[in-house]
């Protein structure tokens, strides 16, 4: 799971709109336990990479997430319509 994923569920969990059953901050870390899900770093080459991505998307937290699958080598596992009209590894 991407820190940026981490980020934006905790910003929207504190500004309201995201209602979730606890606090995020004992959520998330319970979810990835049990999902044994590991913690993606954000890195200076993901951050540089979204220089790159035609501005196809307008969303921040997607297009650095994008940026962040590419720089991993890993494929980005999304649902947004948008997102998937970049090129690359993305699971729909």
């Amino acid at each position: 799971m991407s820190v940026v994923s981490v980020w934006e569920i905790a910003i929207k969990a504190g500004s309201g709109k995201l209602g979730l059953p606890r606090p995020v901050r004992d959520l998330i870390p319970e979810q990835m336990e049990v999902n044994r899900f590991d913690l993606l770093p954000l890195d200076m080459a993901a951050a540089l990479q979204v220089a790159d991505l035609p501005p196809v998307h307008r969303d921040p937290f997607d297009r650095l997430l994008l940026a962040q699958s590419q720089v991993a080598g890993m494929p980005m596992l999304t649902s947004d319509r948008v997102i998937r009209r970049y090129p690359g590894a993305i699971l729909a």
